[in-house]
């Protein structure tokens, strides 16, 4: 099964939310529209970065010049991390 596109997921986030929220009143539509908007973007992304971090870990060696390896964050993990404080 191939992975379906970033934006078709996050569209279908995007429909599952809002029939959480459709009983809201119509005054708070549009504010909840923004957030689910949000939310929905924000979990595609999460389960994206999640699934990069279970194959390749938190940490990475890295050099630089001469020096020796040491292991260091990933950027993925800090944009993870950034992310999901959100």
């Amino acid at each position: 099964m191939a992975i379906k596109t970033l934006s078709s997921r996050i569209r279908k986030e995007e429909k599952r939310l809002a029939a959480i929220f459709e009983s809201v009143d119509q005054k708070r539509k549009d504010t909840t529209q923004g957030l689910i908007q949000r939310a929905a973007f924000m979990r595609v992304s999460l389960e994206d970065l999640e699934r990069e971090l279970n194959e390749n870990g938190f940490t990475e060696e890295f050099s630089q010049g001469q020096q020796d390896p040491y292991l260091r964050e990933r950027p993925t993990s800090k944009i993870y991390n950034s992310l999901n404080a959100n």
